[in-house]
């Protein structure tokens, strides 16, 4: 089914209303970046906000961890933190986000930006080819953390894992809900920078990487 009754904002956002119950296929295309190919059901009672994240073909040598979640008015937490922990006791997150001065991707791993204020997208980018991670980094661990007020179960928050301009897995937040639950474990990395998945659970405290 194809429609294009859809709005368009200044920030690339898009809306769609009035839509006949039935199966959607969400498209889109920029030139020198991967393309988006989601499937939707509508019926009803269907109502949903959906953040798509487009990357570059380009990207070689990189892994790129994309941390979304819901907008207020779905009631989910303002602020929740990405977090890249390494073996070696290295943190990544929105205190230490190793800024490369203008992406000369000197350093193993960096924070773009700290969302403080509902949605996101937080991405952290890993350099494959960095020698201090080919050489001294055995483990490394991606989190997630609520900051303010909230529970993993009305986050709506998505982790993407990149990989060479790739979308190699999508990691959901955990449906435990406890107010002192604010840590999920996501995925760890090997050496070899193979990927399994974390807990999948909340947790009351960050666990060792």
């Amino acid at each position: 089914m194809f429609c294009d009754n859809s709005t368009t904002t200044t920030i690339s956002a898009f809306s769609f209303s009035d839509l006949s119950s039935g199966n959607y296929v969400i498209k889109g295309s920029v030139n020198g970046y991967s393309d988006i190919n989601e499937k939707i059901n509508v019926d009803s009672s269907y109502s949903a906000q959906n953040i798509y994240t487009i990357k570059s073909i380009y990207s070689t040598n990189r892994i790129a961890i994309i941390l979304s979640w819901g907008d207020k008015s779905s009631g989910a937490p303002k602020d929740i933190d990405a977090y890249l922990k390494s073996n070696t006791g290295n943190t990544i997150n929105y205190n230490n986000k190793n800024d490369t001065s203008g992406d000369n991707f000197s350093v193993w791993a960096y924070l773009d930006i700290d969302d403080t204020d509902y949605s996101g997208p937080e991405t952290i980018s890993v350099n494959t080819s960095n020698k201090q991670l080919k050489d001294n980094l055995t483990k490394i661990c991606f989190y997630a953390n609520i900051y303010s007020a909230g529970t993993w179960s009305n986050t709506k928050a998505v982790v993407q894992y990149w990989k060479n301009g790739l979308l190699i897995e999508k990691f959901y937040a955990p449906s435990n809900s406890s107010s002192g639950y604010k840590w999920w474990n996501v995925f760890q990395l090997d050496q070899s920078l193979n990927l399994s998945n974390g807990s999948g659970v909340a947790n009351a405290e960050i666990s060792s990487c």
